[in-house]
């Protein structure tokens, strides 16, 4: 109950509990030592002791829209009043709505649309959308790059070109994905003059 009233742990409470209690993703579990965030707005977090910290990533490019955004807020509040959640198989007035604006603007035929609840998700429903196309053939290549990251599922961890994956998949993974270096300037062996 305190988190929803409004929290009196100190910063080293919060960490302790929370490295006890829960599994830390990406790291070894003994060392890890999490930074406790109080608030962020903008492009910024603070942390217990009000430090702030520029958002580089948008908390794994989730608030891109920056924190506290009260256009986003309100929009959320609103939703949130009629309903806050249904299910893929239903749908509401904002799931049509959104599809008819991304029909609009994007070119061609690209007007199906597959709503998720996370990238993790969108990119395991893109694996099985490539095996279903490609079923007749039974061929299938996914090309992912290195130093990547697409999610902590069978089909996305897969696709992680980040080395830290191996730890949690050496003898697992999908079949089907080939990683590549990314198309880097700094990486071509003969550089083209810079002006």
């Amino acid at each position: 109950m305190g988190a929803i009233q409004g929290s009196t742990y100190d910063r080293e409470r919060v960490s302790r509990v929370t490295k006890e209690h829960t599994y830390g993703t990406w790291r070894k579990q003994g060392p890890w030592n999490p930074l406790v965030v109080e608030r962020a707005e903008g492009v910024y977090f603070y942390d217990k002791d009000g430090k702030a910290y520029l958002d580089f990533s948008s908390q794994l490019m989730c608030s891109n829209l920056g924190h506290s955004n009260s256009n986003v807020i309100e929009a959320m509040h609103r939703q949130a009043e009629k309903l806050a959640y249904i299910q893929p198989s239903y749908t509401i007035d904002a799931r049509a709505e959104l599809a008819e604006e991304l029909s609009s603007v994007l070119p061609g035929n690209l007007d199906r649309f597959f709503f998720g609840t996370s990238g993790t998700e969108a990119n395991e429903a893109a694996v099985k959308i490539i095996r279903m196309y490609n079923s007749s053939s039974g061929k299938v290549k996914i090309i992912s790059m290195y130093n990547s990251y697409h999610g902590s599922t069978a089909a996305s961890i897969s696709l992680t070109g980040d080395f830290r994956r191996i730890q949690a998949e050496p003898d697992f993974g999908i079949n089907g994905v080939v990683h590549a270096p990314p198309p880097l300037l700094l990486q071509v062996p003969v550089r083209p003059e810079i002006p």
